[in-house]
């Protein structure tokens, strides 16, 4: 496999994982009770927890979340696609993605440390990290002799 691939192959990934995310949030009935959210969900005190004011906030928040998912994961699938024949283009996402992407891994790391959502996103890190080395390791040249 060509690294331009792979790195093309990790940020379609990403993309289509976040649309998917977010449609989940979008949907559910309950969305406080998915994955690492559930761990936040029960963190608060019970009357918290039962208040149907604090259940509409969340509810909203979540579904905010959720938008923001749908459309940061929609424009990773097009600016990803577009750019699987321009290199510049792809260093710019990548470059852009890592910086917003840091801010969210310190949130999840906060938020979501020691649940299977935490584990799972650390997992996309890790595709995110191969996709840069893949994307700025020095190329071999027909004339580096390597």
């Amino acid at each position: 496999m060509r690294r331009d691939q792979l790195t093309l192959g990790v940020l379609l990934t990403v993309g289509a994982f976040d649309v998917a995310t977010g449609f989940v949030l979008l949907l559910a009935d309950r969305p406080w009770d998915l994955a690492g959210f559930a761990a936040l969900w029960e963190r608060l005190p019970a009357a918290a927890a039962d208040d149907p004011a604090v259940k509409q906030l969340v509810t909203a928040a979540l579904s905010r979340i959720a938008a923001f998912s749908i459309a940061i994961g929609a424009a990773t699938l097009v600016w990803a696609w577009l750019s699987r024949r321009d290199r510049q283009l792809r260093t710019a996402l990548l470059v852009t993605y890592t910086l917003a992407g840091l801010a969210f891994a310190w949130s999840d790391n906060v938020f979501f440390a020691g649940t299977d959502w935490g584990r799972l996103k650390s997992g996309f890190g890790v595709l995110w990290v191969l996709a840069l080395v893949a994307h700025f390791a020095p190329r071999r040249t027909a004339t580096s002799g390597e």
